[in-house]
C-alpha cells in the first residue's frame, strides 16, 4: 500500500488510515504500509494492524524515542524501515530496536542479525539505566558530611 495524500507533520493512526486515504482499508488485513516521506512525527495505535508485516516509515522527522514506541506493540512486523530519519542517526538506535523488537527480522533494509542482538544484549548487562533491576554492580561511596565553619 503506497499512500501519497498525507498531510505534512502529522501523527499516524491505525483509525486515522482509512480517512487520510478516502478509501476504505481493511485493517485486519493489510499486510505492507509504505509511509515514506510524509513528514510525519508520530505513530501510534498500529498494534491493531493485527497483519501488518511490512512498515516503511523512511524518511520521515521521527527524533525521540518515544515517537515510534508504539511500534514495539506490532508482534506481527518483521521488517521495519526507519531510515532517513533523524532517530536513526543516533548511536545506540539499532541495537536499541533490535532489543525491543527481538521478532524483527530486517531493520531499515539490513537483516537483523545475531549479532545485533548480542551487542545489545552485552550493553544492556553493563548498563545499570538499561537494566534498572540489576543494580548490583552498583557502588555509591557516601563521603561524611564536614561542615564549613567559619573562623573569627
Amino acid at each position: 500500500l503506497l499512500l501519497s495524500t498525507y498531510t505534512r507533520k502529522m501523527k499516524v493512526t491505525a483509525e486515522n488510515l482509512s480517512s487520510k486515504l478516502g478509501k476504505r482499508i481493511d485493517i485486519d488485513t493489510i499486510k505492507e504500509v509504505d509511509l515514506s516521506d510524509k513528514q510525519l512525527t508520530e505513530v501510534a495505535g498500529f498494534s491493531k494492524l493485527k497483519e501488518l508485516q511490512v512498515l516503511n516509515l523512511s524518511n520521515n522527522r521521527f527524533q525521540f524515542k518515544r515517537q515510534v514506541e508504539s511500534l514495539f506493540e506490532v508482534k506481527s512486523l518483521v521488517e521495519l524501515d526507519l531510515s532517513g530519519c533523524p532517530l536513526s542517526k543516533t548511536a545506540d538506535y539499532r541495537s536499541w530496536i533490535v532489543s525491543s523488537m527481538p521478532w524483527l527480522k530486517v531493520l531499515d533494509k539490513v537483516a537483523v542479525t545475531e549479532a545485533d542482538k548480542e551487542k545489545k544484549t552485552k550493553q544492556a548487562a553493563f548498563d545499570p539505566l538499561m537494566n534498572p533491576e540489576d543494580d548490583d554492580d552498583i557502588v555509591v561511596q557516601k563521603q561524611p558530611f564536614a561542615p564549613v565553619t567559619s573562623k573569627p
